[in-house]
C-alpha cells in the first residue's frame, strides 16, 4: 500500500470486502507502524542536526536515522494510532489467519487480543481469542511450520515484564516441550534455546524433564521430521 495516514480507510474497505492482498498490505502497515513515533519534526530535526555535525561518525548515525525516518514516514503517516487502527489490526490478522495465511497465524497470539473495555462480554471474546490463537497454531505445527513450536511456547511462558498479564496460561512443562520440540526440528537455533530451556529446567523435576522431552519429540516427528 501506498501511506497508511492517506490510504488507510481504503484498504480496510477492501480487506472487509474479501481482497486478501489488500489485507496483507494492511497487516504488514499497521505492523510496522503501530510503535512508531516518528513524524516530520523528528525528521527535521535530525536533518538539523546533522548540518552542524562535524564528527564523521555521528555524521554516519544521523544520516542512518535520517533514512529511517524518511521510510517509516512514507509507510506511515503521521496519523495517530488510534482505537480504529488496533482494531483493524486485529480483524485483518484474523481473517488472514481464518484464510490459512501462516505469517498472520503466527502474529495473531502478539496482535489479536482484545484490549479490555469493560464491556460484559470481555472475557468471551478474550477466551475466543485463545481458542483461536491456539487453534492457529496447532494447526501450522501440524503442517509442518517449525517456526510456530517457538510461537506456541512463548504463549505458554511468563509475561516478560513483572505486573503484566497474559491470556495463556502460564505453563513451564508445555512451554519447555514446545521450545525442546523446536530446537529438535531448528538444530541452527539450539544456541539460543539454551538459555531459555536451562530457565525452564530449573522449574522442573528431572522426572518432568524427561516426560517432557519425549512429548517433544513426539511433536517433533509430526512436523516436519
Amino acid at each position: 500500500m501506498g501511506n497508511l495516514g492517506t490510504d488507510f480507510d481504503r484498504f480496510l474497505a477492501m480487506s472487509k470486502a474479501g481482497d486478501t492482498r489488500a489485507a496483507k498490505a494492511l497487516l504488514e502497515a499497521l505492523t510496522r507502524c503501530r510503535n512508531s513515533s516518528v513524524s516530520q519534526r523528528n525528521l527535521l530535526n535530525a536533518r538539523h542536526r546533522l548540518e552542524k555535525e562535524t564528527d564523521s561518525r555521528q555524521r554516519d548515525a544521523l544520516a542512518q536515522q535520517i533514512e529511517f525516518h524518511q521510510t517509516i514516514l512514507s509507510w506511515c503517516g503521521e496519523a495517530e494510532w488510534s482505537p480504529g487502527r488496533r482494531d483493524a489490526l486485529r480483524l485483518v490478522a484474523r481473517q488472514l489467519a481464518e484464510s490459512g495465511d501462516s505469517e498472520a497465524r503466527l502474529r495473531y497470539p502478539s496482535i489479536g487480543q482484545p484490549e479490555y473495555d469493560g464491556a460484559p462480554d470481555f472475557d468471551e471474546r478474550r477466551a475466543e481469542f485463545v481458542s483461536d490463537a491456539t487453534r492457529y497454531l496447532a494447526e501450522e505445527i501440524s503442517a509442518g511450520n517449525s517456526n510456530a513450536l517457538n510461537a506456541m511456547a512463548q504463549a505458554h511462558m511468563p509475561p516478560p515484564v513483572e505486573g503484566m498479564t497474559t491470556p495463556f496460561t502460564v505453563d513451564p512443562g508445555k512451554a519447555y516441550t514446545y521450545y525442546y520440540a523446536f530446537a529438535l526440528t531448528s538444530p541452527e537455533r539450539n544456541g539460543s534455546m539454551e538459555s531459555i530451556l536451562a530457565q525452564l529446567e530449573g522449574k522442573l523435576s528431572p522426572e518432568e524433564i524427561q516426560t517432557y522431552r519425549r512429548e517433544a519429540a513426539r511433536i517433533a516427528a509430526c512436523c516436519g521430521k
